[in-house]
């Protein structure tokens, strides 16, 4: 439960960290009921009394002891610790010396410089990682104690649900069980039992016994639940429901990273005393050495710190006070007195100081936060990154005097602070140089041990880093006591993240990995409140876990937040739009908990460089990713928290990545100013929803090996030379561990690295494959007992590496084989842990492939078009970067320019992770030049052409290109032809693709299966294989609906396709064919094998759906008879492959919108089908139409059709529609949009789909249309005794026959057609009795018909060839028993060719005027009533259009009515020009009539009354406001006022003492005006009526004279200029003189004013006000001249190349010492006498302590004449030093080995008087003996 404390309350206390943190956001479900009575859950709140005081009962002053003797060494031990806690910041820091309360914590000298005693508590923890079961599905039941897990698998912790996993940017995503039985023995009983999970992701259900014991939200925060109710004596069961899907209203929403399921971290059972220190429970500070330096504006802080003066001075006495602040929890049934002792313990397990609370009263049920605060501890051990002391904090909490509880933590003592210039530790900069770092690792996924996290963080510092970031959420509390103990600096950070492409993306889960491409914030608003709590609590849990931890510096609310809805509206700035200025207020509101929860540390945010997150509104320190780095920022702390983002594998360049920060070639790189540093992407590789592009770009690979960059930067930081494998042939496997020892509980496990060595035992390069396998023992890799290295992928370089635990004891045999070489092994001890026998290990256990079946499912596939890829991504323009972001900002009036003129520039845009493409689109806002696009998957290349536009060409260009799928990270337009005085611009780029990492390479084409079908690979049971037909041969016909396209078999049949994976969904229409009666049969459908459908149909019924296909490769098409053939003609019909799917919504509609064309561009002479996918999200019935239109060249539409439809709410509907093209599509174009069929408002975005340039012409088309007639149709003649025999197989049911023993056949009788046609078919009977017929036709034969055969089947029998156009006969003469079924008659056309005519209707060319502005989106700017009528036009003149039988009068009928309402439009006028005037008329009408004339003010009136009635219409016509507008406009400048006087009487009032006095010291001419006005004034008001216009005139001309009133000159302005002559003669003689050691800024202030002053002087016009204001600015110049503060001793500088320390602080006497140099790479260097700093001149008299150690490029320096003293190692290891000069007579130490291992023969020159006394002084220093000293 959340606990509310006043935070001035506890400031009272002096401690900022007094308040009480939450439990954690865990649910806890009904406990069992106790004994007698019920327990009290929730902690209440600590509340203030009137008087401010605390009501708890206050411990007593008392002294305080510390021990007398320093701290000892850091000793090569440390303390064994299962678990490290940590402190908080509390002291005088806070302290309120007018409070009335007092710390009175109790200081104890009992037990200080002696060995540590611990006392025997009930405390104990017991690690839970061993003996679970796990199946990876959701078992209904699988809580009880009674379901029987035998055939699920056992298993340890850490786990996870996608072991073996490999860095796949898809996973499983749903739900996985687990089990475990444990014993509760008698000691537990009467003790408090609870369950802690160090991390779950992400969502827990808890059971025990059964019983819901509670849940938890939130993958990446720990928590614990008290189970002690749920517990029985003897056996007990936990089960845990686990799920890892994606949540809208849980963070995080998005990230680059994998989101895979499970308990992934350490479990443990705590076991404690009713009365004990809670979870996490102690917060230890260092108030003496506590000042975070934050800005004036932050909230939640101490109301004061200790001065950084007073810090420093601390630090060097090496002392410091502790504050611990502990919460105890009383969960008896009665009240405890309760005190707690703290115990300050070094490495060497050494009491350093005791301190204690007085005894307080704790209420049964409650919890109370106590605090005590140590003296000042002295000779303290400093945490640093060299040397990392972590000291141990040992609470004991007594009971009545009884100790019941005793809790550890672990913290250090360090002075951490962000200032605006950079990052300090201990007082001292220190430049931040590190990595970010994902936990998750190769085959285990998120489930790292212990172990692992320690490796990874020595990684880091290996390479000499000094920092981490953990990205992007919070770490395991392993990994941040591993950068304690290895001094490595940790930017600690929350799970709020967002992701680049995903803004305004919340479409809901599918249950798929993709789920994870969502806006960061939620789109929803009914989701926000939770998910912002959820980021609450995860902030929560992750201060309190790592709150004591030295190695954190400063905590993060998140990363790249700014990729929300409107994220990225404004650049760096804020911005209003969408939901970006709720994620600015979350952050905000997050650093504010952040400072209540912790006032020791600053709150920063990654990702701050868009968005106005840069900004002390939002967050303490900010931290720039990628093109961030480039920014300036001088008015809050930050650092380059990201840099680098370079793809690569093992072994990779070696080489930095610097990017952004890049400095004069590849190895350097140039912070901005203030920058506190920099912070790689990344350490390591890591499995990501966004695929190898993003996943591999660490400088270590995911299998925890280093690539070269890694090998670059430990020899650039460290001097240490990289490893490198040798080209050569493998002879033998080297297999090595990091450990030979592990554990048996989770926590520590080996890393086995094998490397293939040639005979000399060289690392080769050879990639071959290795396996590794447990030959005998325990333990396993991540999956099972064998791993297999595959060559280019985990095993590359001749290198490979996996971890290896074990859940079981003793020792493990590995074996390592490769075909060719002999096997090599290794043997692993695993330790028991426990004090019992740990068992042997179960068969399969931890065996990946028996977790349980994955639910056959296929995903759906992912949709492009939503999001702009190239919108907020970084951009690489040839020149003009600061403007690059106009070109993708969804504003086509901003563009890019290019700097520079004429051709060659170019604009790249980097996608940050690889996409199939579909389209990319140029916007520009004038006549774009001449470009090409190209697309690559690196920024260097090779590049692919997308599409290219000449001189001649660009005016034609496509407004959008469509590709085929490439796969691309990087998109490039070069402006190729600009003329030499102009300048390259691109208003608008577009590019919508899908990321490769989760969707196959889809194609954009789609298909009818029957056009793309292998009929090889189908099978029927009977007839024909129908492409576009029946079994039979028929029009395919279904649910009484004919079809133009499918596939028509008969029961069984079986169809295979294989698609490749190139396919997204599948469209069928399946049932029986109408062609016969009856007919039952199932359908069904796989996918990879795998059923994906399956529906019993029978004759009449028609199944319409619509399947994923995504990632298939191959497509199996199945009917099954159901145990009867007969009628079972089966038919898929309008089969359709749909290719990549676009997104065509608009945003602003309640319609979802896809589309997908079977072709992707129109063909000539080809139909042309779109498809549309339509979701109404809505609760309201939606009426639409949807259309597809073709425009000719002229603009005139050539084409039409659309269909209606009424869409219900939350239902879907595929629309399909076809258009025929011309044979000749030179300059057409075809839209497609939908649109509401009453408003005509559109619905989606209009689709422009332009024709295939290689497809413009079609040439001629022939086709054939055909007929059948049934044997027994009238029209036939017949001869004979003919017969009917009912048949279902046959067409229409029926056989005619002649020939059997009813009927026999004699001579002369035949079956004859006569038809108009040029083909004629023939359908039969085929058995073994059949004798076959004769064919005639026009009376010649034409063949004969042999059906006899051992099927009994109809089928066609007989075609003819090519018959000239005109009446034919055709008669067949049966030769005994024949069946005739069926004629057929086929009409040849041919279409198309050059002279084929384009056919212009009048319908199409008035249509097109209103299509125009319902495609173009304009349509709303009419009114409503005015659309209505064009929507009634349109639906009536488009049933005219398809009518065929429609006369000519109907036409132009149809066609005048469109034109009719295109000009009937009406449109919706600008409101605002009306409103404008109401307002005023309405403030007018407020106010009254007053003295208006009655005639005016009723005019007004009606206006008013008017115009407000025309504003409550809801479309008014621009007319009706115009007229609206004018006639109340006029009625309020028509208002008359009556006459009134008073006014101008009371200014002749006024005036008149003036008057009476006379003229005065005023001059002549404005006396005289004012005379002239006064007189008229009277004049007036004498006047019987004047008129309301003669009485202001007069008034007017009154106050004008007034005001014109002037004295006569004076002589001020003289007297003026002289002081100012004065003034600047001062100023001059000081600017004479220099300007020594005034600041630069106040000596230039002065010469800039003394400047102006002496223009101002030398103009004759400037008047008096002028020259006294410059002789003010002047003299003001010259009293706030400033001196420069004397640097201080200790202070470092760099001047030039040098870097300085000061040694002595004086105006006149300063001396500094050489620390070094800048550039590491200075051949040659000559020291200077004296050095000028901040304006003094100091002395350089000493040459510091390593100064130049190790540095190999030092050939020459020159060592100037006033040093006197060279420090220890001064120049060891200069190995390439030869030439040194001192000129130096002064020279009195030389330091130890200051010149050893310098150059062997190195010559030495001093001063001639010195040659002998120096001798001496460097003997014995170092010098190599071949080292010549000479004159």
């Amino acid at each position: 439960m959340r606990k509310k404390v006043r935070w001035k309350s506890m400031i009272a206390i002096l401690l900022s960290c007094s308040m009480i943190l939450p439990s954690m956001a865990v649910t806890a479900a009904p406990a069992a009921p106790a004994p007698e009575t019920e327990l009290i859950t929730e902690v209440p709140q600590i509340e203030s009394s009137e008087n401010n005081e605390l009501e708890t009962n206050l411990p007593a002053e008392s002294e305080i002891h510390t021990a007398d003797t320093g701290l000892k060494p850091e000793a090569d031990t440390e303390l064994d610790m299962e678990r490290n806690i940590e402190p908080d910041n509390q002291s005088e820091m806070g302290t309120d010396k007018d409070s009335k309360i007092k710390d009175k914590s109790k200081n104890t000298a009992t037990g200080v410089s002696k060995p540590f005693d611990r006392v025997k508590t009930a405390r104990e923890q017991i690690n839970f990682n061993r003996e679970w079961k796990f199946i990876r599905n959701d078992i209904p039941g699988a809580e009880s104690v009674d379901y029987d897990d035998s055939q699920w698998v056992d298993i340890g912790i850490p786990h996870n649900f996608s072991i073996p996993y490999e860095m796949q940017a898809s996973f499983y995503v749903g739900y996985g069980w687990y089990r475990k039985e444990f014993e509760v023995s008698e000691d537990m009983a009467g003790k408090k039992t609870e369950l802690e999970f160090e991390g779950v992701f992400q969502e827990a259900e808890i059971y025990v016994n059964g019983q819901l014991a509670g849940s938890h939200r939130g993958g990446y925060s720990g928590f614990v639940l008290d189970i002690t109710d749920y517990l029985n004596p003897g056996t007990n069961l936990i089960a845990v429901r686990v799920n890892n899907i994606w949540q809208p209203d849980l963070a995080p929403r998005a990230g680059d990273h994998q989101f895979t399921g499970g308990i992934y971290r350490d479990v443990y059972l705590n076991i404690t005393d009713d009365v004990h220190v809670t979870w996490y429970g102690t917060f230890v500070t260092t108030p003496d050495l506590s000042n975070p330096g934050f800005d004036s504006s932050a909230e939640n802080i101490l109301d004061s710190y200790v001065s950084e003066e007073e810090i420093l001075h601390n630090i060097e006495q090496k002392q410091s006070n502790v504050s611990v602040s502990t919460e105890v929890k009383n969960d008896s049934l009665s009240e405890a007195a309760v005190r707690v002792k703290q115990e300050v313990v070094d490495k060497d397990g050494i009491v350093q100081a005791v301190f204690e609370s007085a005894e307080q009263k704790i209420a049964a049920g409650t919890a109370a936060e106590i605090t005590a605060v140590s003296e000042k501890i002295q000779n303290i051990q400093l945490w640093d990154t060299d040397s990392p002391y972590v000291y141990q904090l040992f609470t004991t909490v007594y009971r009545d005097g009884v100790p019941v509880d005793t809790y550890e933590s672990s913290f250090g003592f360090r002075f951490a602070q962000y200032k605006n210039d950079g990052f300090y530790l201990n007082g001292k900069k220190v430049e931040l140089n590190g990595a970010n770092v994902h936990q998750d690792h190769a085959g285990f996924a998120d489930a790292v041990t212990n172990e692992g996290f320690q490796r990874d963080v020595s990684m880091i510092k290996e390479c000499g880093m000094n920092f981490i970031r953990g990205s992007h959420y919070p770490h395991d509390p392993s990994f941040a006591k591993a950068c304690d103990d290895q001094g490595i600096m940790f930017w600690s950070e929350c799970n709020l993240w967002g992701m680049g492409g995903c803004a305004g993306k919340d479409e809901p889960a599918n249950g798929t990995s993709a789920d994870w491409f969502k806006d960061a914030y939620p789109q929803n608003p009914a989701d926000e409140a939770a998910f912002e709590q959820s980021c609450m609590d995860s902030l929560e849990a992750m201060i309190r876990v790592n709150r004591n931890h030295p190695s954190i510096i400063n905590w993060s609310m998140g990363n790249e937040v700014f990729f929300t809805n409107g994220g990225m509206d404004n650049g760096t700035q804020a911005s209003a739009n969408g939901t970006a200025p709720k994620a600015l207020a979350l952050v905000d509101k997050m650093r504010n908990l952040s400072h209540q929860l912790d006032p020791t540390r600053k709150a920063g945010m990654g990702g701050a460089q868009r968005g106005g997150y840069a900004d002390l509104a939002v967050c303490d320190i900010a931290g720039y990713n990628g093109d961030g780095g480039k920014y300036d920022n001088n008015w809050m702390p930050n650092v380059v928290a990201e840099y680098g983002s370079k793809t690569a594998d093992r072994p990779g360049e070696y080489r930095p990545f610097y990017d952004q920060i890049q400095g004069s070639d590849n190895y350097s790189y140039q912070l901005r100013p203030n920058s506190a540093g920099l912070v790689l992407w990344c350490g390591f590789h890591h499995g990501t929803i966004g695929g190898d592009g993003l996943a591999k770009m660490g400088i270590i690979d995911y299998y925890r090996l280093p690539l070269n960059s890694w090998y670059w930067y430990r020899e650039q930081n460290l001097g240490i030379a990289p490893e490198s494998s040798i080209s050569a042939s493998a002879a033998q496997i080297d297999i090595t561990s990091s450990e030979e020892t592990i554990t048996n509980n989770g926590t520590k496990d080996t890393q086995l690295i094998v490397t293939l060595q040639d005979t000399q035992s060289n690392w080769v390069n050879e990639t071959k494959e290795v396996t590794l396998k447990v030959e005998s023992g325990p333990g396993i890799f991540p999956g099972g007992k064998t791993y297999k290295f595959t060559p280019g992928k985990s095993m590359r370089d001749g290198k490979a590496s996996i971890e290896f635990r074990s859940y079981y004891s003793g020792d493990s045999v590995i074996s390592a084989t490769a075909e060719g070489l002999p096997v090599s092994t290794i043997t692993i001890h695993t330790e028991n842990m426990s004090e019992t026998d740990d068992g042997t290990e179960p068969e399969d256990f931890y065996r990946a492939d028996k977790w349980g079946s994955v639910t056959a499912k296929i995903e759906d596939p992912v949709i492009y078009g939503e999001n702009n890829a190239a919108s907020g991504r970084p951009m690489f323009p040839s020149s003009n970067d600061q403007d690059s972001s106009l070109a993708a900002d969804g504003n086509i009036a901003t563009s890019w320019q290019a700097d520079r003129t004429g051709s060659g520039e170019y604009f790249m845009v980097d996608l940050e992770f690889a996409l199939y493409l579909y389209n990319i689109s140029l916007g520009f806002n004038n006549s774009p030049y001449p470009y090409k696009i190209e697309t690559a998957m690196d920024k260097n290349g090779p590049w692919t052409l997308a599409a290219e536009y000449t001189k001649e060409t660009i005016s034609s260009r496509k407004t959008e290109e469509s590709l085929d799928g490439p796969e691309a990270r990087y998109v490039k337009i070069t402006f190729t032809d600009v003329p030499d005085k102009e300048k390259a611009f691109l208003s608008e780029l577009n590019i919508y693709g899908n990321p490769s990492s989760i969707t196959p390479p889809y194609t954009k084409y789609s298909a009818y299966l029957s056009d793309v079908l292998d009929y090889d690979r189908v099978t029927t049971g009977w007839g024909e294989k129908g492409k576009d037909k029946s079994c039979q041969g028929n029009q395919i016909k279904v649910g009484n609906k004919v079809y133009k396209k499918g596939i028509g078999l008969h029961a069984d049949s079986t169809i295979i396709h294989n698609l490749d994976k190139k396919y997204t969904r599948i469209s069928v229409v399946a049932g029986i064919d109408n062609e016969v009666d009856g007919g039952n049969a199932i359908f069904r459908i796989y996918a990879d094998n795998s059923l994906i459908y399956e529906k019993e149909l029978s004759g009449g019924e028609a199944d319409e759906f619509n399947l994923s296909v995504s990632g298939v490769t191959e497509l199996k098409l199945v009917t099954d008879a159901n145990d009867s053939e007969s009628q079972d003609h089966t038919d898929w019909a309008d089969v359709k492959l749909y290719g990549a799917i676009r997104e065509v919504s608009k945003k602003s509609t309640t319609i979802r919108t896809s589309y997908v064309g079977i072709a992707d561009s129109l063909q000539a002479g080809e139909d042309y089908t779109g498809i549309l996918t339509l979701k109404n999200t809505s609760e309201d019935l939606q009426p639409l139409c949807a259309s597809l239109s073709l425009y000719g060249p002229d603009g005139r539409m050539a084409g039409y059709t659309m269909v209606s439809h009424e869409l219900y709410p939350k239902s879907t509907k595929d629309l399909a529609l076809m258009l025929n093209m011309p044979s000749d599509l030179s300059g057409y174009e075809c839209r497609l949009s939908v649109w509401d069929q009453n408003t005509l408002e559109l619905l989606s975005n209009t689709i422009i789909i332009y024709p295939d340039p290689d497809k413009l012409e079609s040439g001629t088309k022939t086709e054939t249309a055909w007929t059948k007639i049934d044997g027994e149709d009238s029209s036939l003649e017949k001869v004979g005794d003919w017969q009917l025999w009912p048949s279902p197989d046959a067409y229409n049911g029926s056989e005619t026959f002649l020939g059997d023993k009813g009927n026999p056949v004699k001579e002369g009788d035949y079956i004859a057609l006569t038809f108009n046609g040029n083909y004629v078919k023939i359908g039969a009977k085929t058995d073994g009795g059949q004798q076959g017929a004769d064919v005639y036709i026009d009376g010649e034969p034409a063949g004969h018909i042999n059906n006899t055969g051992n099927a009994n089947v109809y089928k066609e029998v007989y075609a003819s060839g090519y018959l000239e156009d005109g009446e034919h006969i055709v008669k067949l003469v049966p030769t005994g028993k024949f069946g005739l079924d069926y004629f057929e008659y086929g009409v040849e056309t041919v279409t198309g060719g050059s002279d084929e005519p384009l056919t212009e209707s009048p319908i199409l060319i008035s249509l097109g005027g209103i299509m125009n502005k319902i495609e173009g989106d304009t349509m709303k700017n009419y009114t409503l009533s005015s659309r209505q009528s064009a929507a009634d036009r349109i639906a009536e003149s488009y049933g005219v259009y398809i009518n065929k039988e429609a006369s000519e009068e109907e036409i132009l009928a149809a066609s005048d009515a469109l034109e009719n309402a295109l000009r009937e439009l009406v449109p919706i006028g600008d409101t605002a020009i009306l409103e404008d005037a109401v307002q005023t008329a309405a403030t007018l009408i407020q106010k009254g009539q007053r003295n208006y004339t009655n005639a005016s003010w009723e005019q007004l009136l009606a206006a008013y009354k008017e115009a407000s009635a025309i504003l409550e219409k809801a479309d008014p016509s621009a007319e009706e406001i115009l007229s609206a507008a004018d006639k109340l406009n006029h009625a309020i400048d028509s208002l008359i006022q009556k006459a009134d006087t008073s006014g101008l009487r009371e200014a002749v009032n006024k005036a008149k003492p003036l008057f009476d006095k006379g003229q005065g010291s005023y001059t002549d001419t404005s006396w005289a005006a004012f005379k002239t006005a006064y007189n008229e004034a009277v004049k007036v008001l004498s006047s019987a009526e004047p008129s309301a216009a003669t009485i202001q005139s007069a008034l007017n001309q009154l106050n004008s004279a007034l005001a014109g009133l002037q004295f006569k000159p004076d002589t001020s302005l003289a007297d003026a200029r002289n002081a100012l002559q004065a003034e600047i003669a001062t100023c001059s003689a000081i600017i004479k003189k220099g300007q020594k050691h005034y600041t630069l800024s106040s000596f230039q202030r002065l010469k800039n004013n003394l400047s102006d002053a002496q223009k101002i002087l030398g103009d004759s016009k400037a008047d008096f006000n002028k020259v006294k204001s410059a002789k003010n600015l002047l003299f003001a110049a010259r009293l706030t001249l400033t001196v420069c503060k004397i640097p201080k001793k200790g202070a470092d500088y760099t001047v030039g190349n040098i870097k300085y320390q000061i040694l002595k602080s004086s105006a006149e006497k300063g001396t500094v010492c050489v620390k070094g140099v800048k550039n590491k790479k200075t051949a040659k260097l000559k020291l200077p006498n004296t050095v000028t700093i901040s304006s003094y001149k100091f002395k350089v008299t000493e040459i510091k302590k390593k100064a130049f150690y190790k540095n190999t490029k030092l050939k020459s320096i020159t060592i100037s004449k006033y040093i006197t003293k060279i420090g220890d190692a001064a120049f060891y290891g200069a190995s390439n030093l030869k030439n040194i000069q001192i000129k130096s007579s002064q020279l009195k130490t030389v330091g130890k080995n200051a010149f050893k291992k310098i150059y062997s023969r190195a010559v030495i020159q001093v001063p001639p008087k010195k040659l002998g006394s120096y001798k001496k002084l460097l003997k014995n220093k170092g010098l190599p003996s071949k080292v010549k000293i000479k004159k």
